[in-house]
């Protein structure tokens, strides 16, 4: 059995008194006014994630559905994601009006094959989502090249992958990437 505690008396203590604070003051919970819990978050998020900016979502599939508006997706544009990934991976997709084509995974990996995002990039193409699975990145360095070559959206369902390596180098940076910090199953995983 181990001895050490879940929470240090520090963090219980501040859990206390942000909990009790939360009871009266919603602003300050939600982070509507820029401070609290979800804005520290947020700026340790981006900090460890490499970026300036980081937004607290309610899910995963919300942050891809905006990832995909702010990218200007919708409808008679085509989207290139795996044909073997959760469906709130193509949930997003569909909302935006846009077309999902799937593509085929690498056998090694289970995450999308960047020779069929290839063989299925048209002139509707306007998005590719690499998704990171099970802890799996996809070929970041193979979708980068085919996004920029055609001039394609990339955007990373990186719910599983968070923490991940590719070829030495941490998937907590790039392009345009969302990500949820709990996954159910995260069967393989390289933490940095």
């Amino acid at each position: 059995m181990n001895d050490k505690p879940l929470l240090y008396p520090e963090a219980i203590k501040r859990v206390q008194i942000d909990l009790q604070r939360a009871m009266t003051d919603w602003d300050f919970l939600s982070g509507v006014s820029g401070d609290g819990p979800v804005r520290e978050f947020e700026k340790w998020f981006a900090g460890v994630a490499g970026g300036k900016f980081a937004i607290a979502m309610p899910n995963a599939t919300s942050a891809l559905f905006v990832a995909l508006m702010a990218s200007g997706i919708g409808k008679g544009d085509e989207v290139i994601l795996p044909g073997y990934t959760w469906p709130q991976t193509l949930t997003p997709v569909l909302l935006t009006g846009a077309t999902p084509v799937f593509a085929d995974i690498d056998a090694d990996t289970v995450t999308i094959s960047p020779e069929s995002v290839k063989r299925l990039i048209s002139g509707k193409t306007k998005a590719i989502i690499g998704v990171h699975l099970f802890g799996i990145p996809a070929d970041v360095i193979a979708l980068e090249k085919i996004a920029r070559d055609n001039g394609c959206i990339l955007i990373y369902d990186a719910a599983q992958g968070f923490g991940a390596f590719y070829n030495e180098t941490s998937m907590n940076h790039g392009p345009q990437r969302t990500t949820k910090i709990y996954s159910p199953k995260q069967w393989r995983k390289k933490w940095g």
